[in-house]
């Protein structure tokens, strides 16, 4: 019987994962005669110092499940047999509480002509603004918040997640919100 060496051959990987997530796997196969046993350890990121500590699997596979920032830190596997002892690389695995770059949607739109002409027109008469003065551009604000809910629902978005609205007034009117997610 021909006896081999421990040789990895598949390293462990770093990863990036939010608090929560269901389940972690950190893969280190390896091969030898006789067949290799492998340990993990950890070094945990928020230690001051490098304690290195064994985990409880002598599985290839490292599972990981409900990770919290806890689990953030170094991984990394020793394979051993009777001809030697080969450490792996180590994983660097961060486990955030968010997701970097939280995506956001700034909408934005030129409106050419107000829905509600009526509805802008008795504004400017009921707080006595002049519809002739162009500096004294205004929209209805029961209007923006009709039309800003009516878009938001057409694109099933919830309303609750506008961050912030902005509107410009005529005759060059824009219309924004924030959406966040």
């Amino acid at each position: 019987m021909v006896h081999l060496r421990p040789n990895i051959t598949e390293q462990p990987r770093d990863a990036l994962m939010l608090v929560g997530e269901q389940i972690l796997s950190l893969v280190c196969n390896s091969t030898g005669v006789p067949r290799p046993l492998t340990d993990w350890f950890f070094i945990p990121m928020k230690e001051e110092t490098c304690k290195v500590f064994r985990i409880n699997s002598t599985n290839p596979v490292l599972e990981l499940h409900n990770l919290t920032t806890e689990n953030s830190g170094f991984y990394f596997c020793n394979v051993s047999n009777f001809h030697g002892i080969v450490q792996s690389r180590m994983a660097r695995v961060d486990v955030l509480r968010f997701a970097p770059g939280v995506p956001r949607i700034a909408v934005g739109l030129k409106l050419k002509k107000w829905p509600n002409e009526a509805s802008s027109e008795a504004y400017k008469s009921r707080y006595n603004i002049n519809s002739s003065n162009s500096s004294q551009q205004v929209v209805d604000p029961m209007a923006f918040n009709h039309v800003t809910k009516t878009l938001l629902e057409h694109m099933s978005w919830p309303l609750g997640n506008v961050e912030s609205q902005h509107y410009s007034p005529f005759p060059n009117a824009s219309v924004s919100f924030d959406q966040r997610w």
